[in-house]
């Protein structure tokens, strides 16, 4: 029996998708993405399995090669959007999908019993690009402040591409079943192009999404290099980063900033009487002090075990000043949630102040590391300021 050209593209697409699911498998094995690679991996497969009972409709009974393979193909776009939901990091829109599925099954149930293949093209056509579109939505939207918004625009494209291309169907099956509601299993040009149309976005689709996986490992390698493991905050390279940026600034633009050094008093004994556990509890607590403090341009860094750096964009020091006696006041006051033991903090803070396009960073440094010293020496739990360049 001869095969029409668009069962052997139907064929072509199960197998693409089949092999995609396997890859996508093995790439949650390897951690990358996990949850929502084993979303898409899922996704792909049920799509596969629903175009493999599409090619053996001949084969199979009615309510298989109709109902279960339309109602597949839409779980399997369900799943992949949820999967894109979870790469995200947004609550996924369980109630929808559910409603979707459900729909989906129950409008393709009384289509296939009805013998309406023109019902069915309509439906799943309609309900699939949907689904796309709004997962095409669900990229740019939530996915454009961690990849980009070019990288989530190009990984956006195709998803809208085919999800336009499904939409265009259903509704010339709407409006003209007699010659758009056919199978796209018969041999005729619309469904050939159809089924290509497919092929193409399905390709576009896995590499737009292997993109974004790759984006966001960049982006989380580019995040570590300059970030301290147990704070968050930024590290040594980090921070100095952002003190060489301000150094450009105050050049060419006069524009001053302030620097404050802190250093938790007697931090040792911390670690020696509680444990070091307890002891990254009170790092982290500071950090977030820090992070509380600060205001949006400010910057925070872990620069030693103890140490740490707070860099003050456009502030003097009659601005640095209350910063620095609310970050003492906050030590002062910590307390660790759900610790069993009492842990009393203080911290020596010195702060200097970069106003003279002359100075040097080692001069400013110096000067900083000067007060701090003093704010040592003078009895801990203070601020000292540092002399003028």
């Amino acid at each position: 029996m001869p095969v029409s050209s668009s069962t052997l593209i139907l064929i072509v697409i199960a197998l693409q998708q089949g092999l995609f699911a396997g890859l996508w498998a093995l790439a949650a094995v390897a951690g990358m993405s996990r949850r929502a690679a084993l979303h898409w991996s899922a996704g792909m497969l049920v799509v596969a399995l629903g175009m493999m009972l599409v090619v053996q409709r001949d084969q199979v009974p009615v309510w298989l090669g109709w109902w279960v393979a339309n109602t597949c193909v839409v779980v399997g776009l369900v799943l992949f959007r949820r999967g894109i939901e979870r790469f995200a990091g947004t609550s996924p829109a369980d109630v929808e999908h559910v409603l979707v599925c459900v729909v989906t099954a129950v409008l393709t149930a009384l289509a296939t019993r009805a013998g309406s293949v023109w019902a069915l093209a309509c439906v799943v056509s309609l309900v699939a690009g949907t689904v796309l579109l709004r997962t095409a939505l669900c990229v740019v939207r939530d996915l454009a402040g961690a990849a980009g918004r070019g990288v989530s625009l190009a990984s956006a494209a195709p998803l809208g591409l085919l999800g336009s291309l499904l939409i265009a169907r259903g509704v010339l099956a709407l409006l003209q079943p007699e010659r758009f509601g056919q199978a796209l299993t018969a041999t005729n040009a619309l469904s050939v192009s159809v089924v290509l149309g497919i092929v193409a976005s399905g390709l576009l689709v896995n590499f737009s999404l292997a993109g974004l996986v790759v984006a966001r490992m960049v982006g989380e390698l580019r995040h570590y290099s300059d970030h301290d493991a147990l704070t968050g905050l930024l590290n040594r390279r980090g921070i100095e980063q952002r003190l060489r940026a301000e150094r450009q600034r105050l050049i060419r633009h006069g524009s001053p900033y302030s620097l404050l050094s802190l250093d938790l008093d007697h931090f040792k004994r911390v670690n020696d009487q509680h444990g070091h556990p307890v002891g990254d509890e009170v790092l982290r607590a500071i950090g977030e002090i820090l992070r509380r403090v600060g205001r949006g341009a400010d910057s925070a860094g872990r620069v030693g075990g103890e140490e740490f750096w707070f860099l003050l964009p456009d502030t003097d020091l009659v601005g640095a000043l209350p910063l620095a006696d609310r970050i003492l006041r906050e030590a002062r006051a910590l307390r660790l949630p759900g610790s069993e033991v009492l842990v009393q903090i203080t911290v020596s803070i010195g702060v200097a102040a970069a106003t003279d396009r002359t100075e040097s960073d080692e001069s400013l440094m110096r000067r900083l590391d000067e007060a701090l010293y003093r704010a040592k020496t003078n009895g801990r739990d203070r601020l000292e300021i540092a002399a003028h360049a």
